[in-house]
């Protein structure tokens, strides 16, 4: 068979389908492939076409809307179409979750392998720096950011140097102010949760993860105890928030199958999937208390997972993002949601460039070199 003429087509009515699975096995051929999804009624082509492609050890080897690509030699020919030029990757094993990604999340204009570099060096300076107890880099400055703004959002009195205090010392300068013990008890819970969620961030959520992470940001947090909250499991009184419904206790557990189920379902994810879990997320609200500082943690794990830019939310934008939140879960209107997740990305990428790109030196001159000169 000539595999370079290969077309596969198929045609369903039931609107509830969301993937169609075929095999064949090509090796060694050079392979040009394009996804499209049309309506049979009209021609009409239609948004959602997804191809991916598995490699025999189950590994996506690429995963693409409405693009064109090929394969050809283990390099990756993809083809720009509104320029008509195509620009060669590496692809395959070593660069395989880079290439998932860049497909779904790279922002027009975005220089793909600068981008991609980023954040590949953030994610081995927050282990490394983790990893020494290192309070000078991006590492520190991020746990700082991140605990200081989502405690914050929740109504912490800790200010950001405070934050800063106990996070480098463990103490807190007195000068005559009253600090509640509960908001330090959830700083010192959200380092934790931070350190855990780097650990596993490269794991696939679950229920038992996200109740880890709850576990971690609310175990030392007597008020919580004291009023009978779960810590680190689902709440078991009714809560509310805002004008959204939340789940019953009876039905959290389900709900949050559901939620995982569709999740991983839509793999690679790109932006529009996180705030779409997110949203979800927070209209369930599982636990008693800390809904809202667990869910953000969750988005920071899973852009590292899916090699998209990481972001924190910040206090000062609190009301914008509560509007963008709710516009997603009353109305189902995620566009609101995803471009305050870009602009947050674009404040943190900014934030941290510099703690992670090594400057590069000048060459030396060497003193031969200054006498042939």
């Amino acid at each position: 068979m000539d595999y370079r003429n290969l077309w596969i087509q198929a045609s369903y009515s039931d609107q509830n389908i969301e993937i169609i699975t075929f095999t064949k096995e090509i090796e060694n051929q050079p392979t040009e492939s394009q996804s499209t999804k049309t309506d049979a009624a009209t021609g009409e082509e239609l948004e959602g076409a997804k191809l991916q492609i598995i490699d025999k050890d189950k590994n996506v080897v690429v995963a693409v809307r409405k693009q064109r690509f090929r394969l050809l030699n283990g390099r990756l020919l993809i083809y720009n179409k509104e320029k008509g030029k195509k620009k060669k990757y590496k692809t395959r094993n070593e660069k395989q979750k880079i290439v998932q990604s860049y497909f779904k999340y790279m922002r027009k204009g975005a220089d793909y392998m600068e981008q991609t570099k980023l954040i590949g060096l953030l994610k081995d300076r927050l282990h490394i720096e983790e990893e020494r107890q290192d309070r000078s880099g991006v590492y520190a400055l991020t746990q700082r950011k991140l605990a200081y703004n989502s405690n914050r959002i929740e109504g912490s009195t800790l200010t950001e140097k405070q934050t800063a205090s106990i996070f480098e010392t463990g103490t807190i300068r007195a000068d005559g102010s009253v600090f509640r013990t509960k908001d330090v008890e959830e700083m010192t819970g959200h380092f934790t949760m931070f350190n855990y969620m780097l650990s596993t961030c490269e794991q696939q959520l679950s229920q038992e993860l996200i109740k880890a992470y709850h576990y971690r940001l609310k175990a030392g947090v007597f008020e919580d105890i004291a009023n009978g909250y779960p810590i680190g499991e689902y709440k078991n009184r009714r809560n509310m928030v805002s004008d959204i419904t939340t789940s019953s206790p009876e039905q959290v557990k389900e709900d949050m199958a559901n939620l995982l189920e569709q999740y991983h379902g839509k793999e690679p994810h790109d932006l529009r999937d996180l705030a779409e879990f997110h949203a979800m997320f927070e209209q369930i609200h599982p636990f008693q208390d800390g809904n809202g500082r667990t869910g953000r943690i969750i988005l920071f794990k899973e852009c590292l997972r899916s090699n998209i830019m990481p972001f924190i939310i910040r206090d000062d934008r609190k009301a914008e993002y509560y509007e963008c939140l709710n516009n997603a879960q009353q109305k189902g209107n995620y566009e609101p949601l995803i471009r305050f997740f870009e602009e947050e990305q674009e404040k943190y990428a900014e934030m941290v460039k510099d703690f992670i790109c090594p400057v590069e030196q000048p060459p030396k001159v060497t003193r031969e070199k200054d006498r042939e000169r």
